[in-house]
């Protein structure tokens, strides 16, 4: 097996582009909800998440992804041991116990899970995937999965939970197309909702669900943040406010305007135009993902590069139908553009694995 080596003329300049863009889209939004209240804290912090994570990114584009295969159960057990200790010692946020706290600096830790995941997977199906699938790789992939899963939906974090449970299900689709099989994940998947709901859902995220399938309505408490962002969203217009000038966004109106609806404060600012140029980046993100699979020269690459663009993409879409009233707010932030060092990081080292296996597919 050859080593990547990393070499200038191999380097994604149009993946890294795209990249570049959405993050300063992201760190313009976060300067402008900083102008009304004169206050660049959050900004400053961004600032400083970013730098690191490309720190982080110009350093794991040198090493080989394939070291990740050689540490996989140490990095499961390792993902296992921090979700154990948030439950017990982490910090709450808005109702979810998902932070690890060490020197003041905070931490999510599933955000670690899902790389870990991603990593985890990659190798089981490596290993399986050629051989012929009795049911019972079906249940332990699936177990891989549901240990992480019910720490997370412990804290609770329902967007993360389900963020991992498709990682899985895609995943192993995209890998297998017999239909007995498809069969057998969508009856997994009813349980498992039919469970959640019952027993792991709390009542506010309830409320969440049937205020999104309308079936309760709520237009001050939990349809207040969709109203708004419906609101902000349709009054950027073509061309937006302008910068700093978003109503809905600088006068709080919009509930977690830095993380889970900086999409809404966007379009407010930069409207139709600015969200395309956006879309276009995303566009241009999926496509060199997709060429990278295209192009892999080993299963393991291949499958790793599946899992980034699922988590990656299921991130988007999801924050993109949460903010249009698509889909139930369920918490799931935008990445590279919502505050947050922990999801900023995280996708950075995602990306710097995407670009180490396109450097050694063109060894």
């Amino acid at each position: 097996m050859k080593k990547t080596v990393f070499n200038l003329k191999r380097f994604d300049w149009i993946l890294f582009t795209a990249v570049i863009f959405i993050i300063s889209a992201g760190l313009i939004v976060q300067y402008s909800l900083s102008l009304f209240q004169d206050n660049f804290f959050y900004f400053y912090r961004q600032l400083i998440f970013t730098g690191i994570g490309l720190g982080l990114f110009f350093l794991l584009i040198h090493l080989d992804y394939h070291f990740f295969r050689s540490y996989t159960y140490w990095f499961y057990l390792l993902a296992l041991f921090l979700l154990v200790l948030t439950l017990i010692f982490g910090k709450n946020y808005r109702g979810v116990k998902g932070w690890l706290s060490f020197g003041g600096i905070n931490f999510q830790t599933v955000e670690l899970v899902k790389f870990v995941l991603i990593i985890m997977l990659a190798d089981f199906w490596t290993k399986y995937c050629r051989k012929i699938f009795p049911i019972w790789r079906v249940v332990l992939s699936a177990c891989l999965v549901c240990l992480p899963l019910l720490l997370v939906l412990k804290q609770p974090d329902m967007g993360s939970g389900i963020l991992l449970v498709i990682l899985w299900g895609i995943m192993f689709l995209l890998i297998n197309r017999r239909a007995k099989l498809v069969l057998v994940i969508s009856v997994l998947v009813i349980i498992l909702l039919t469970v959640s709901w019952f027993f792991v859902l709390r009542s506010y995220q309830q409320q969440r669900i049937l205020t999104f399938l309308g079936l309760r309505s709520d237009p001050m408490g939990i349809g207040w943040q969709v109203n708004q962002s419906l609101i902000a969203v349709g009054s950027g217009e073509f061309l937006g406010k302008g910068l700093g000038q978003g109503t809905q966004s600088q006068l709080n109106f919009l509930p977690a305007v830095r993380t889970d609806f900086i999409l809404s404060a966007f379009a407010e600012q930069f409207g139709f135009l600015g969200c395309s140029f956006l879309i276009i980046a995303l566009l241009t993100i999926l496509y060199r993902f997709i060429r990278i699979a295209r192009q892999s020269k080993d299963q393991f690459g291949l499958f790793l590069i599946l899992g980034i663009c699922i988590v990656f993409f299921t991130q988007v879409f999801i924050n993109f139908a949460m903010n249009v009233s698509l889909f139930p707010i369920i918490g799931i932030s935008f990445p590279l553009m919502s505050y947050g060092g922990s999801s900023l990081i995280i996708t950075f080292v995602l990306l710097a694995v995407a670009e180490n296996i396109y450097q050694f597919n063109h060894l």
